[in-house]
């Protein structure tokens, strides 16, 4: 009775280490799809805007997008440091969040620009390795490339969509920022929120 059971217990201990490492599996295969996808889009798109610098600027303050493939995308978002150089899609939905990071809120001629990406490897789960003073970079389709400088970083609820988009402190100078980047914490709960201003 004692060797079936043992042999129950280990056949069971196999099955969950299996299950575990074909979830693993599924999980750096998506990655590597997601940040394969994301690296074709950047250099369409570093493309499309060596273009638009040549065709010159229009002067309109609205911010522009380029069509690649199925979407439309705002520019492309760096953050040298962590090796994160992705495109910014104009538009968010949760199906779009599987391709690339999107726009959320804002502006970045208002300094209210908000993006959020999945936390995947192959997009924003890196961002939890920012630290003050790192640089971002924003290069929009047109070519003009805004730098930003981090300047805090906190956990927000997934309910706190006021305090995500609109600085209610900006008003009395105790927190400035003009770009917001954001994914999920590690257990989904809450997010992680990376501010920055600008470098000039």
């Amino acid at each position: 009775m004692r060797i079936t059971k043992s042999a129950i217990a280990i056949f069971l201990g196999i099955v969950c280490i299996c299950a575990g490492l074909g979830l693993t599996a599924h999980n750096l295969i998506e990655n590597h799809k997601m940040a394969q996808a994301s690296r074709q889009v950047t250099n369409v798109l570093e493309q499309r805007i060596l273009d638009n610098l040549q065709a010159g600027e229009s002067g309109e303050l609205k911010m522009k997008s380029e069509k690649i493939g199925d979407y439309y995308y705002l520019g492309i978002i760096e953050i040298p440091r962590l090796g994160i150089k992705l495109p910014v899609m104009d538009s968010w939905s949760y199906e779009k969040l599987l391709v690339s990071p999107v726009y959320y809120s804002g502006s970045y001629y208002e300094d209210n620009f908000v993006v959020c990406a999945h936390n995947s490897y192959a997009h924003f789960g890196k961002i939890r390795g920012v630290q003050i003073g790192d640089e971002i970079h924003f290069t929009t389709v047109e070519g003009k490339v805004l730098k930003y400088i981090v300047s805090n970083t906190r956990v927000l609820q997934d309910t706190a969509v006021e305090d995500m988009v609109f600085n209610k402190e900006k008003e009395d100078n105790k927190e400035d920022w003009d770009l917001t980047l954001f994914t999920c914490t590690l257990d989904g709960q809450a997010r992680f929120t990376v501010r920055a201003i600008k470098a000039d």
